[in-house]
């Protein structure tokens, strides 16, 4: 679901601030991948690991989430933009921006989480956002600092509570989500993130009428 898809592309880029696919192929699990036209000894971040667990996600549900990797420079104030887009058998159903979910643009990284604690987008990121400010400080480092030293991020299976939608986007819970995810430097504007994530995800139900009417 783009809830799911947003806070997947938030975390990649939160955890690892300038985050670029110089991904090593067998860490990732098809997960994500560097866009074409990205040179890998252009990143200032390199990613080692990357691993979501399970496969597909289930919303709402538990995701545990590995990151692993390092940075080589400071980084500042920077954009997130996201394009994102569901498979369909024919063709694909581009997801527009919507009370800021969907394919959207973040324009400061440094007060994203602030932003998804305190306007609480479509009544579901206030306690997502609180998990990963929680997830960063228990690995030693600081929600909303920029700009970001150089560092290097190791985190093992931490536990993402993800949760229930509105019935009103139901239909969205349940597919193949393809996301190209861009991270732009706000002073100098130069391109410092391109990478692809492509993600299953299935709606949680319980008990057999659950299932059936869920």
């Amino acid at each position: 679901m783009i809830v799911k898809l947003n806070v997947i592309c938030a975390i990649c880029v939160v955890l690892i601030y300038g985050l670029d696919a110089h991904v090593a192929p067998r860490s990732t699990r098809g997960i994500m991948r560097q866009c074409r036209n990205r040179s890998p000894g252009s990143s200032p971040v390199h990613l080692t690991r990357l691993d979501m667990e399970p496969n597909p996600i289930l919303l709402p549900g538990d995701m545990f989430f590995t990151i692993e990797g390092y940075t080589n420079r400071t980084l500042g104030s920077s954009a997130l933009h996201l394009d994102i887009v569901r498979e369909g058998y024919f063709v694909n159903i581009p997801i527009p921006c919507f009370r800021n979910i969907g394919s959207c643009t973040y324009n400061d990284m440094c007060t994203m989480l602030d932003d998804m604690v305190n306007e609480n987008w479509l009544g579901i990121t206030r306690n997502l956002a609180r998990d990963i400010q929680q997830m960063l400080r228990n690995n030693g480092m600081t929600p909303g600092l920029c700009p970001q030293p150089p560092q290097t991020v190791s985190i093992i299976r931490n536990r993402i509570r993800l949760p229930t939608l509105p019935r009103a986007l139901n239909f969205f819970a349940e597919g193949t989500y393809l996301a190209r995810v861009r991270v732009t430097d706000n002073v100098s504007r130069d391109e410092l993130v391109c990478f692809d994530l492509r993600i299953n995800m299935e709606k949680d139900c319980s008990g057999f009428w659950g299932c059936i009417f869920n």
